[in-house]
């Protein structure tokens, strides 16, 4: 439980303190960047538990979804014209750019969800 301590107003004491407890956000309603936490870990886990695999198209989603989502924009030297795959990963993922974290998370988690469905 969190503490604050508040001057007393009108108390006539100059300097008086009250201490106040209080819940944090986090205690009182459950923090949400800690559950987009645990369902974007368990995206990650359930990913790897696919019968299937997917298209190449939703393979680059993925990988995109997933470095914007943890790294953020993307950076470093566009890999060459004989390097296809990695310049693929690079081009899907410079696709998301200014995309925030939170909502390249969401995508990632609600791609994983579609893949595991069917």
């Amino acid at each position: 439980m969190a503490h604050r301590r508040l001057r007393a107003k009108g108390s006539g004491a100059i300097g008086s303190r009250v201490t106040i407890a209080s819940k944090s956000p986090s205690e009182s309603q459950g923090c949400p960047c800690r559950i987009w936490i645990r369902r974007f870990a368990d995206a990650q886990e359930n990913v790897k538990k696919l019968t299937s695999r997917p298209a190449n198209d939703e393979l680059l989603r993925l990988y995109a979804l997933f470095k914007q989502g943890s790294k953020g924009d993307v950076e470093g030297k566009r890999p060459g014209r004989l390097d296809m795959v990695n310049r693929a990963k690079y081009d899907a993922w410079t696709k998301l750019a200014g995309t925030s974290s939170a909502d390249a998370k969401q995508g990632y988690v609600d791609l994983v969800a579609r893949l595991t469905q069917g």
